[in-house]
Order: C-alpha cells, then sequence, then structure tokens
C-alpha cells in the first residue's frame, strides 16, 4: 500500500480514505445524516471493475435490505 491518506473535511463532514495499490486508487467516503439518521459510504476505484466486495448488514432493530447493482441499502 503506498500514497495512504485519511482526511476529514470538516466543511463537508465527509471522512475521506485513499490509497495506491498494484497501480490501482482505492477510495472510501462517508458521512452520517443525522436528520436521516443514516450512514452513507462509497468505494470507488480507478481500475474497471477493480472493486469486488462482499457486504453484512446487521442491526438488532427490525430491518430491510435491498441491493441492486452499485447500491446496497439497510432501512430500519
Amino acid at each position: 500500500v503506498q500514497e495512504y491518506q485519511r482526511v476529514l473535511d470538516l466543511s463537508t463532514a465527509v471522512h475521506r480514505v485513499s490509497y495506491l495499490q498494484s497501480g490501482c486508487r482505492f477510495v472510501r467516503e462517508s458521512f452520517l445524516s443525522a436528520p436521516r439518521q443514516a450512514l452513507y459510504i462509497r468505494y470507488t476505484s480507478t481500475r474497471e471493475k477493480g472493486l469486488s466486495v462482499r457486504i453484512r448488514l446487521d442491526s438488532q432493530l427490525r430491518y430491510t435490505s435491498t441491493a441492486r447493482v452499485k447500491e446496497v441499502w439497510l432501512q430500519v
């Protein structure tokens, strides 16, 4: 891993982690919305089809989950 960076933009409240691995840049951006009571996370890479992820969402509250291409939702 090279060029690892963690940044918190106080003007937008977005947390960003970025790093370079095997010539591909990976970025994770996230923020919390209090009014919507939601956590938003976006994963990107500079290589086409550079991301392969498995996501598990769970809550002690009753919830529904939805998955579509490029989107996963957990709603409580």
